[in-house]
């Protein structure tokens, strides 16, 4: 689940979803939320990679959840 969850955190950053959206996008996934500096040490991992990396790291989100 966690491994999951740092998907959908990063795959939210790199589509420009905001900090507070991202947090309604955990809510709807039944966890209690996560602060501004929780997504950025989870998006930290994704300076400095390449966008071949990008890609790996990247899952295909649900359009409808990254709308909440």
């Amino acid at each position: 689940m966690e491994e999951a969850l740092l998907s959908v955190v990063q795959e939210a950053y790199v589509h420009g979803v905001s900090t507070r959206k991202v947090d309604d996008i955990v809510r709807a996934l039944g966890i209690d939320g996560i602060s501004r500096s929780e997504v950025s040490r989870i998006c930290a991992a994704l300076y400095g990679s390449s966008p071949e990396e990008l890609e790996v790291l990247v899952l295909e989100v649900p359009k409808e959840v990254i709308a909440v």
